[in-house]
């Protein structure tokens, strides 16, 4: 076992290798009564493909969630039913670059951790579970259709990227998932989730070497190596697939959303990048800011108004907007703020300061804890390196990533428009 202490924040992480290639990392928290573990894989929607003895396979789009699904089935009982004699808290779920499973206990955490570690490790796929399955995310997708919310992410997605993988819903389709079998799933669970690629994040007023000793007597043996090197996403153009789309739906309001493609790259450092630019979009669009109160008298926006931004190794976007009865309008402006903007260093400097904070109130949840580490961890870097990291970020940085979302080039538009009472 290996330890590091981050003073700055008064945090000690401990990480740990076991024999079959599975990294545990303890965070210990005294005072908290719970105790939260997460273990994820890289596998998410964005991969495409994998490398078995018999060659690369395409893999159809939805599988991850598919298997994220099926392993929680376990000869026809719900693995939940296991967590739940113990009182424990179970799920799991999909994005783009991993799946992750997580439980929280106040009790029995050995018991929790070994059914955590079978399950994930250890699954039965069946003909007619396939099937069953094949049926209820049909279900499902057909479900996310009429809900706005996905369809303007989605629609913004596939404006902004030509062949990215990203613009693909994780759920699939339904003629993708249809082709799912489960020979294909024992391929893709062998290669992905063997303990190699996988990571296990324990938080709570645990002791470390305890909760190592748990995981031990649990895991069994495991191929020697089963690491998958992910192939990369196909070239990314800078440029936007499109300007503009636009979708009906039974919605009482316009909701416009305005996309702006980052062309981030693997030579950065991700974590820095992504503070930038969430500092640099609050001074733009902020609560605080001239721009969110312009907007407001203007009626141009509402509570529903947001920023995402995402920020990986191979794209990076920011999606802004929200409800409004006046989506081309609120879409025009939020350019032109864009484009017309001075940086005022006193606000830059109290922004700043503000997400720091709001970061450091953050470490008393024990859920960002564990799922902003595990996603740091596949960043290769630490999610607790972010006070040092938010010290280097300066004026210029901020000038020079408002520069960046000004690019005519990189926008996009979405729009979900109500139906109207004849249509």
């Amino acid at each position: 076992m290996t330890t590091k202490q981050f003073t700055s924040l008064d945090e000690t992480v401990h990480r740990h290798v076991f024999a079959n290639g599975l990294t545990m990392y303890v965070l210990p928290k005294q005072g908290f009564h719970r105790t939260y573990v997460t273990l994820s894989t890289p596998l998410g929607s964005n991969v495409t493909t994998i490398t078995t003895p018999a060659g690369t396979k395409t893999l159809p789009a939805g599988i991850a969630h598919f298997l994220e699904h099926k392993l929680f089935d376990q000869d026809g009982t719900d693995v939940s039913e296991r967590f739940a004699t113990t009182g424990a808290r179970v799920n799991a779920y999909t994005m783009n670059n991993r799946t992750t499973y997580l439980f929280s206990c106040t009790k029995d955490l050995d018991r929790n951790l070994a059914t955590l570690l079978d399950f994930v490790f250890h699954p039965t796929f069946t003909d007619a579970g396939v099937a069953k399955e094949i049926d209820i995310i049909t279900q499902e997708i057909n479900m996310y259709q009429d809900d706005a919310n996905t369809m303007i992410y989605m629609g913004a997605l596939q404006n902004l990227y030509h062949h990215h993988p990203v613009k693909t819903d994780i759920l699939g389709t339904a003629d993708s998932i249809a082709t799912i079998t489960k020979e294909l799933l024992y391929d893709v669970h062998d290669v992905f989730y063997h303990p190699d690629n996988m990571v296990l994040f324990v938080t709570g007023n645990i002791h470390p070497d305890q909760a190592i000793e748990m995981v031990a007597k649990h895991l069994k043996d495991s191929p020697a190596s089963g690491r998958h090197s992910l192939v990369p996403a196909p070239q990314e153009p800078p440029f936007v697939a499109r300007a503009h789309d636009d979708k009906t739906m039974d919605v009482a309001m316009p909701n416009a959303v305005l996309g702006i493609k980052l062309n981030c790259t693997d030579d950065v450092d991700l974590m820095r990048t992504e503070l930038i630019y969430s500092i640099t979009l609050d001074l733009l669009f902020g609560k605080s800011t001239a721009n969110h109160e312009t907007l407001l008298e203007a009626s141009l926006i509402n509570d529903s108004f947001g920023i995402d931004i995402t920020i990986e190794r191979d794209y990076g976007f920011v999606l802004i907007g929200g409800n409004t009865r006046h989506p081309e309008q609120l879409i025009e402006t939020m350019k032109t703020m864009l484009t017309k903007n001075g940086l005022d260093t006193d606000h830059f400097r109290r922004t700043k300061r503000q997400i720091v904070g709001s970061f450091i109130q953050a470490l008393n949840s024990l859920e960002y804890i564990a799922h902003q580490f595990t996603k740091y961890h596949y960043l290769d870097t630490s999610l607790f390196r972010i006070l040092d990291v938010a010290a280097t970020i300066t004026a210029e940085d901020v000038i020079t990533a408002t520069a960046c979302l000004s690019d005519p080039n990189t926008w996009t538009s979405y729009v979900i428009r109500p139906k109207q009472k004849d249509d």
